[in-house]
């Protein structure tokens, strides 16, 4: 447990004394929903486990701790509930979800199988402004970043105030880092800079077959990695605050249907 800080207990007497009181907290029917009569204590420790510890993510563990961890409170948030250690804060949040969804889901005259979709388009659609007023960025692109869930999480979006108010020094570094000549002007460099980021290139990939005397013809394309598009893989670990070895290019080029 080295690698997470935010798991350790340094002190052996308070460990001691935090294991007496987990051992207790673990055990004790009381401490369950329902007084543990429906099986609640073992359905809690075989979900959170040394076993299931090592199956999730290095992301993952780096995240959790040993009070007010996030992901006990959000992610695993139905195991947490039936433990009466878990925050009111968290249950309420969880409550708040699902009237959302429920509600939502209600107002939308669609058959199962888009259903889901249409409801989370719509919930999002609802949340952007509301969160982005809050919080100075959309719903969408925070849960993007948050679970690392495309490649536009890994993209280099910026506007032209942001150009505009970059030194000449910091454009000439960049311009460096790819590759490009800087032995010009600043509004050259600038402009040079602006044309290279927003300049994205895209593969294709075609076949054609008979099935039945029926022709078919499929074309898939994607996004490729440069790194004038998307961060490079340091960028990336120093945001996502990551130690794993998953490069910019596999996030940006990994097959999506």
């Amino acid at each position: 447990m080295h690698k997470y800080p935010s798991m350790q207990i340094n002190n052996f007497k308070l460990y001691c004394q935090k294991t007496a009181r987990i051992q207790e907290y673990v055990t004790n029917a009381k401490h369950y929903e329902n007084r543990n009569q429906g099986g609640e204590r073992e359905t809690f420790i075989n979900h959170f486990n040394l076993i299931q510890w090592l199956k999730i993510s290095e992301t993952e563990r780096k995240q959790h701790k040993l009070e007010n961890c996030m992901p006990c409170n959000t992610t695993h948030i139905e195991i947490s509930k039936i433990h009466k250690s878990v925050s009111e804060t968290s249950i309420q949040i969880l409550n708040l979800s699902e009237q959302i969804v429920e509600n939502v889901s209600s107002i939308l005259p669609t058959s199962t199988a888009t259903k889901g979709k249409k409801t989370a388009q719509a919930v999002i659609n609802v949340l952007n402004p509301l969160f982005e007023n809050q919080f100075q960025k959309s719903f969408e692109k925070s849960a993007a970043e948050a679970l690392h869930l495309s490649p536009i999480e890994n993209m280099l979006v910026h506007t032209d105030e942001y150009y505009d108010t970059l030194t000449e020094d910091k454009i000439r570094q960049r311009l460096q880092l790819l590759g490009e000549e800087t032995s010009v002007s600043c509004q050259d460099m600038r402009f040079k800079l602006k044309n290279i980021v927003r300049t994205f290139k895209l593969k294709m990939w075609h076949n054609h077959s008979d099935i039945l005397n029926h022709s078919f013809v499929n074309f898939m394309t994607t996004i490729m990695y440069d790194a004038a598009n998307f961060m490079t893989d340091n960028e990336y670990q120093t945001l996502a605050r990551t130690t794993s070895s998953t490069t910019g290019q596999s996030i940006v080029e990994k097959p999506q249907l």
